[in-house]
């Protein structure tokens, strides 16, 4: 068996619809040429240049034990995609704005060059994907969405803006705040992060929560874990802070119940969550969560699918 594995850069390219550079981590066991895709962004702090945000990335996605490094070595063939986000100050210097996390704030403001980092890293995939193609790779339609912490939320965040873009997501030290597919509940007006009442306003189409309740997503936070950005201004508006307090609760371990119960009210039977006991700020735990639900994250078989039912969504691990 001949095993492949090779780390690509991708220049910026603004006529693509891409200001910063990205890497294609290429792992092939020779066995297939068919390439599943996988995404994380960056999560490498505040960085200002875009030489800095490269130095960092490189090192993030050749050192650290990251998911989707944990998903790819499981798969026969993959490749994963990691731009080179810059994460700036704002223009007032009081916070950054915190592209690594896609909040509000980075979704809607209009400095270059990292206005609506959400569609650059949409086209950074459209490119990758002729890359692949160009090596003679067999590239599969959809991403696998992956993060731990801030790149957590840009995952999440990522398949409510492009549910047709991504098959599971796979999301660690989330805060306990999801992505809901509604506009409003408990008479809280729910826009973007939280939910989709101005979906149409960003995205200037519908929302298609058909494709988004295809998704499978699986959600995991320590049961220790009191690494809560909600606490931080660069993190959520004032706003988005109140409305989560109100519907989930300030405490994030309290908050984990309730979106639990959320989950299941809505009848969200593509999410399934993971309370890992004993375990703080962590990924420990997601090497057993990955292989619990292979299969389904790659979306292997349509019929165990549809096996895969709210009945074994919720999870509490030793």
């Amino acid at each position: 068996m001949k095993i492949i594995s090779q780390l690509i850069y991708v220049e910026p390219n603004r006529k693509e619809g891409y200001n910063f550079g990205f890497f294609i981590k290429l792992y092939n066991r020779g066995t297939s040429n068919r390439v599943q895709l996988i995404g994380e962004c960056n999560n490498c702090g505040i960085v200002n240049t875009d030489n800095e945000a490269y130095k960092k990335t490189l090192w993030e996605i050749e050192h650290n034990g990251l998911i989707c490094k944990k998903l790819q070595s499981k798969l026969e063939c993959s490749a994963i995609i990691m731009p080179c986000f810059i994460r700036p100050m704002s223009e007032d210097g009081k916070d950054d704005i915190y592209t690594h996390m896609l909040t509000s704030q980075a979704i809607k403001t209009d400095i270059e060059p990292i206005k609506r980092v959400d569609r650059q890293y949409a086209n950074m995939i459209i490119s990758a994907k002729k890359v692949l193609s160009n090596l003679g790779f067999d590239v599969k339609d959809k991403i696998i969405m992956t993060g731990f912490s801030a790149s957590s939320k840009f995952a999440l965040r990522f398949a409510l803006l492009y549910p047709e873009l991504v098959s599971s997501v796979i999301a660690g030290g989330m805060s306990a705040v999801p992505c809901l597919p509604i506009k409003e509940l408990d008479g809280e007006v729910l826009n973007y992060p939280l939910g989709v009442n101005d979906y149409q306003e960003l995205m200037k189409k519908p929302f298609n929560k058909e494709e988004y309740k295809k998704i499978k997503q699986y959600l995991f936070m320590g049961d220790l874990d009191e690494n809560d950005p909600v606490k931080y201004d660069d993190c959520v508006t004032e706003e988005e802070r109140q409305i989560i307090y109100k519907i989930y609760d300030e405490s994030i371990q309290k908050r984990w119940t309730k979106m639990v119960d959320i989950i299941k009210k809505l009848h969200l039977t593509n999410i399934h969550t993971y309370l890992i006991k004993g375990v703080a700020h962590s990924p420990q735990g997601i090497d057993s969560i990955i292989d619990e639900n292979l299969n389904y994250i790659i979306q292997l078989n349509a019929t165990d699918l549809q096996n895969q039912n709210d009945s074994t969504a919720h999870h509490t691990l030793n």
